[in-house]
């Protein structure tokens, strides 16, 4: 599903770029012109959407998923959300992207790197080290980073200075950056489609994320451009997709626990 879903985004982004491109100019050409390019563009659409379709059928999979475009009602149909829903609100890590390695990886180095120090030189030893599995969901995992701290110090029954807190909330920050840039981030198999059909839906569709960096994320995984930020949603019009494991959200038209990494699969059911 991997191949196809890039064949078609990419298909899809090009597709919107050279529609963008035609608006910005209508005021420059002839009608003629703006008709032919339109007409153009039209044509190149058609044997291109043929061959995803065949493509999808080759792979044994929905030819939907095969398409760039859907009109609006056969896309609902397709992601089966109530009718009363208007919005979709998905939570970043675990649902779109797989940045919980990322995070575990920097709270474990700055763990090692001042921790240890710290709280051994006030309390001679620690009862255990961060442990990046356990540690992470119990403590760190959802919360911002000072409270995720002395969380996590308060399970040790530990405590340090608050400008030692600042200082390791500060460390992990500049840690998890660098392994951002290094390792890059990218959406797991089938966001990206299930995005797009919820923006051919008609849905708007926003982000729920503890972690300031949540636009860097969504930029450097490609989804930035279908999401719109800090959208206001009514609850009781919105599917709220939630991580398994993460507390489930009260008061919303529906919720979607989702596995990591199986978004995508909720349109193959």
């Amino acid at each position: 599903m991997a191949e196809i879903e890039s064949l078609r985004s990419h298909w899809r982004s090009a597709l919107l770029s050279a529609d963008a491109a035609l608006k910005a100019t209508d005021p420059f050409l002839a009608p003629n012109s703006r008709h032919e390019l339109r007409k153009h563009l039209s044509e190149e659409y058609a044997p291109t959407t043929q061959l995803l379709r065949v493509y999808a059928h080759d792979e044994g999979i929905p030819a939907e998923l095969g398409e760039p475009f859907l009109p609006r009602a056969r896309a609902r149909l397709l992601l089966r959300l109530p009718a009363e829903v208007t919005g979709c609100v998905f939570e970043l890590d675990g649902v779109l992207v797989d940045g919980d390695s990322l995070h575990r990886a920097a709270w474990q180095r700055a763990f090692d790197e001042l921790l240890e120090e710290k709280v051994e030189s006030t309390y001679r030893r620690v009862a255990a080290p961060f442990d990046p599995t356990i540690d992470y969901t119990a403590y760190l995992r959802g919360r911002p980073r000072l409270d995720g701290v002395r969380a996590f110090l308060a399970s040790r029954g530990a405590r340090l200075p608050e400008e030692d807190v600042l200082a390791l909330a500060e460390r992990k920050r500049e840690i998890y950056l660098r392994l951002l840039a290094e390792r890059g981030i990218h959406p797991y198999d089938g966001v990206r489609h299930y995005l797009e059909r919820a923006n051919d839906a008609g849905l708007v569709c926003t982000v729920e994320s503890a972690s300031e960096h949540a636009n860097v994320v969504l930029a450097l995984a490609g989804l930035a451009r279908l999401v719109v930020e800090d959208a206001e949603l009514d609850p009781v019009r919105t599917a709220a997709f939630v991580a398994r494991g993460s507390e489930p959200p009260e008061g919303f038209a529906a919720v979607v626990v989702v596995e990591p990494g199986r978004l995508g699969s909720l349109l193959l059911r």
